[in-house]
């Protein structure tokens, strides 16, 4: 590799860790209501004490935040900022590899002025930039997906021809299996590999080995990195992904429902044909925040163009051949013009649009697409080439796109705040009997951050919120928590924003309790980006039957 991509590439860690602190310190929903309370609830022994605090996240595997838990305690925040961004960083190099790849396909070396823009292109992502130095973990688990491209682009010749094919399937599986075990929304990846990895073998039988070593290798990587807590989620729940798809496993624990987030699916086939073009005209149809970004909408447009002129040049040639009776079929001007990157490009493409229907189908969130996102414009660069086979893109086309999504892009503002000496600043008010009290949740705000500051004799439970809350058809968690609640003989205390105290009325009168009027003790930690409602912390009082 020439000396400028190298030298890129190693700079890229330290130039994105100084985003990240121009960027500012993270204070986003899910930072506050899970990211760091996840870890440390299953390093203290939480999970036996408290009851769905962060909501539907209470129940995540907290892998993948255990080194963010680690860093917050022991480094100033912008030191975590920076590691985090600098991490993030390191995708240039897998970008790097597949350009490289790519660009090399078709005989010639791989250069950098191509190969360079691409990879910066890529990083420069709506979804990226946004969640550089932050605690999301999208930007960091698209590292094993970006290496299992890299790894299945070196291996295609194996899994191409010859009895490696099946061992050439298994590193790049286990990376993208691995990646999902963390996160499950990155199984999207494992699917997109498997159709990506068929597009290769010649024959039936070949397709065959390698889907089954492809599944069997992804089982393996998320079982890895996933299968404790599957288990202990079956343990507990009979449900190993509980609560989600609950309607299939019954779970007395929850209710009968996916619990899947339909706000960003599209509605309709019409609405599925439009769905690229959303990230420029309605990104909030994708995210909770503003942002845009063209990579996709390039890339549909591209992929509509290729499709048409791949259909135009097939008739051509068919139209030719049968033009002269009796000749053998032969390539006609037009034609499909055969060559050696074919193979890299369909792979790279299949890849990227697999992932982006399978994404489009089950999720819809933005973020979930940071390694396609990554990825689109090495794939928008491939389908061009797959466009003009005769006058392949080049350099030129390249810096262009390059200069494209920087003057265009817009990426997303999650809620950050000035860099500080502490991640939260938590100040909570004093317990009186921390031994003896009960702390009860209600509302939507995300808390659960709180609780790691709260005596750990305290047990919390939020009986009111997205998991649970007063219902006519309660579950186990349901009744756990009034049982909880009833056997309780010390002092209770409501926790919740001040704007949110009618619900949590509501939901205390379904336990048989009010809030008292007189006595609630307002803060208001750091980290908050709303500044006009604080937290309120109020005694529970036993209402007379």
């Amino acid at each position: 590799m020439a000396p400028a991509v190298r030298i890129a590439s190693w700079f890229a860690p330290f130039l994105a860790g100084a985003v990240a602190l121009l960027l500012g310190q993270d204070a986003s929903w899910d930072l506050r209501n899970y990211h760091y309370y996840a870890p440390h609830a299953w390093l203290t022994g939480r999970l036996d004490r408290d009851v769905a605090v962060a909501h539907l996240a209470s129940f995540y595997n907290p892998t993948l935040h255990l080194p963010f838990h680690w860093l917050v305690r022991h480094l100033e925040p912008a030191v975590v900022g920076a590691l985090l961004g600098a991490l993030a960083g390191c995708n240039l190099w897998c970008l790097v590899a597949i350009a490289a790849r790519v660009d090399a396909a078709d005989g010639q070396a791989a250069r950098p002025g191509v190969v360079l823009p691409l990879a910066l292109a890529g990083l420069l992502g709506a979804m990226f930039v946004s969640e550089v130095g932050t605690s999301f973990g999208d930007n960091l688990l698209s590292l094993p997906v970006l290496a299992a491209v890299a790894w299945a682009l070196r291996e295609l010749p194996r899994l191409r021809d010859g009895p490696g094919r099946v061992r050439a399937a298994v590193g790049p599986a286990l990376l993208c299996g691995a990646a999902a075990g963390l996160k499950l929304p990155f199984a999207l990846y494992g699917i997109a590999l498997a159709a990506a990895l068929l597009c290769v073998p010649r024959t039936q039988r070949g397709r065959w080995e390698v889907l089954l070593a492809c599944g069997a290798a992804g089982l393996g990587g998320a079982l890895l990195t996933g299968g404790w807590w599957a288990l202990e989620m079956w343990q507990r729940f009979g449900n190993p992904v509980f609560p989600y798809f609950n309607g299939l496993f019954g779970s007395p624990w929850a209710g009968v429902a996916t619990y899947r987030d339909p706000r960003f699916l599209p509605e309709d086939a019409w609405q599925a044909l439009q769905f690229p073009f959303y990230f420029v005209l309605a990104p909030r149809r994708l995210a909770e925040v503003e942002f845009v970004d063209l990579r996709f909408p390039l890339l549909y447009l591209a992929l509509l163009a290729l499709g048409m002129s791949l259909g135009a040049r097939r008739w051509a040639a068919r139209r030719d051949a049968a033009s002269t009776p009796g000749a053998p079929e032969r390539l006609a001007p037009g034609a499909v013009v055969v060559r050696p990157g074919a193979l890299v490009d369909r792979f790279l493409l299949v890849f990227v649009v697999v992932a982006f229907v399978a994404w489009m189908q089950v999720f819809g969130i933005a973020r979930y697409l940071v390694a396609a996102e990554l990825l689109a414009p090495v794939a928008i660069w491939a389908a061009l080439r797959r466009l003009r086979p005769v006058r392949p893109p080049g350099v030129a086309t390249a810096l262009s796109l390059l200069a494209l999504l920087a003057l265009t892009g817009s990426p997303a503002h999650w809620d950050r705040r000035p860099w500080s000496e502490d991640y939260f600043d938590v100040d909570l008010p004093r317990f009186a009997e921390p031994g003896r009290t009960l702390v009860l949740m209600a509302g939507n705000e995300p808390s659960a951050y709180q609780v790691p500051f709260m005596p750990p004799a305290t047990r919390v439970l939020r009986i009111e919120g997205y998991f649970t809350g007063p219902s006519a058809v309660p579950n186990e968690t349901d009744r756990l928590m009034q049982r909880v609640v009833r056997a309780h003989e010390g002092p209770v205390l409501f926790l919740f924003r001040s704007y949110e105290r009618p619900r949590a009325g509501r939901a205390a009168a379904a336990f048989g309790l009010g809030i008292a009027e007189q006595g609630c003790r307002s803060f208001l930690p750091g980290i908050e980006p709303d500044r006009l409602h604080p937290f309120l912390l109020c005694h529970g009082v036993r209402l007379q039957p």
